[in-house]
């Protein structure tokens, strides 16, 4: 993949970039719970996100998706948001880059799975309770969509899918892996 990135990013762009690489995990348990002294069990997957990347010159993003044979160009400003989906993710990282003080300027780039096609995070973590009524053991992780737990307006910036749109694809996916349980019970699981 590597390669295909750097030959279409020389084809789009006449140029060459820096090449940017990022290994793809999971966590099996604890999400973002280490450094908050709790426990995590990471996996590294077969999946990773590629992209090279070039400073343009301009106050525009081009942006080119290696896996869905797609350009998009766009603007910076919060009204420059791209209508593709893909896209969006891009323009929400560089978004919030700026909201943090930090200046972004127009960039080329050649990247590879960006959009995955399924969003869930772990929202809450359930625990046992003994007698007494406290917690003890390990959490459960209770999964949710980002629409859901962070709200429409700020997974708006980052891709279109509708709540109900995302809600659908997760239920699917759990459908093909779970195929014995009933629609009750996945949609009780994911809540």
């Amino acid at each position: 993949m590597k390669e295909k990135i750097k030959e279409l990013f020389k084809a789009r762009f006449g140029t060459e970039g820096v090449m940017y690489a990022s290994a793809g995990r999971i966590n099996l348990i604890g999400e973002h719970t280490d450094y908050n002294g709790g426990f995590v069990f990471p996996g590294a997957i077969d999946k990773c996100i590629m992209a090279e990347i070039n400073i343009n010159g301009t106050d525009l993003v081009r942006a080119y998706s290696a896996d869905l044979d797609d350009y998009c160009e766009f603007g910076l400003r919060e009204e420059d948001a791209p209508d593709k989906q893909w896209a969006r993710y891009i323009f929400g990282v560089c978004r919030e880059i700026i909201k943090r003080g930090f200046t972004v300027k127009g960039f080329d780039t050649v990247v590879n799975r960006l959009q995955r096609q399924c969003y869930v995070i772990i929202s809450d973590f359930v625990y046992l309770k003994d007698k007494y009524g406290r917690p003890y053991g390990w959490g459960v992780a209770e999964y949710s969509t980002p629409e859901r737990f962070m709200g429409g307006s700020f997974t708006g910036r980052v891709y279109s899918r509708s709540p109900q749109e995302s809600y659908e694809r997760i239920v699917e996916h759990f459908r093909e892996l779970f195929p014995w349980e009933s629609e009750e019970k996945l949609k009780k699981f994911i809540g």
